[in-house]
């Protein structure tokens, strides 16, 4: 979780490529939050996940990302999309 520190729960015996996403995925919400700049969440959090595995670029295992409502519905609250 990042929300001005990257907080991170490990356990004793973390799975170490696990952990290097999850360190990927935060440090680039911490990269775009000390940019300053008003970065819509849905942006901030597909960077993030880019950052977290950059091979689902490559392999071409990105999921349709545009909702049934169309790129307006881009503004809206993409956590509940289905």
């Amino acid at each position: 979780m990042f929300d001005g520190r990257i907080r991170l729960a490990v356990g004793p015996d973390p799975p170490l490529e696990a952990l290097r996403h999850t360190l990927r995925h935060e440090y680039m919400h911490a990269l775009l939050h000390d940019l300053g700049a008003e970065i819509p969440t849905w942006f901030h959090e597909g960077l993030s996940q880019l950052a977290e595995n950059p091979q689902a670029v490559s392999s071409g295992n990105l999921p349709a990302v545009v909702p049934e409502e169309g790129l307006s519905a881009l503004g809206g609250d993409w956590i509940n999309w289905t």
